[in-house]
């Protein structure tokens, strides 16, 4: 919980301005197959390929389980967008499978 009453509080809250600078940034991205994406979600069935647990929720867009569809070994590190190198994971999986320690 967030003490107000703290003089750091608003220390802290007047450093940053209400509404906060906008950077534009240039970036690549690679393109992605729409078919690899369906057919490792249709795979999966709404189940985590690294947990085992359903999928965490309903996605309002597709109305399926919604998984993330992870690449084994990285497109930027050469890895093929094919069946043989995807899973369908959930969004936790997916965030200790990028930032999550060994």
């Amino acid at each position: 919980e967030i003490d107000k009453e703290n003089p750091f509080f608003d220390q802290v809250n007047n450093a940053f301005s209400q509404i906060p600078n906008k950077v534009s940034v240039n970036t690549s991205v690679f393109v992605r197959n729409p078919i690899v994406v369906k057919e490792a979600l249709n795979r999966a069935k709404g189940i985590c390929q690294k947990c085992g647990n359903n999928a965490p929720f309903i996605s309002k867009v597709t109305n399926e389980p919604y998984l993330e569809v992870h690449h084994i070994i990285p497109l930027s590190e050469k890895g093929a967008d094919n069946l043989h190198n995807v899973i369908a994971i959930c969004p936790n999986c997916h965030r200790e499978a990028h930032f999550g320690s060994a």
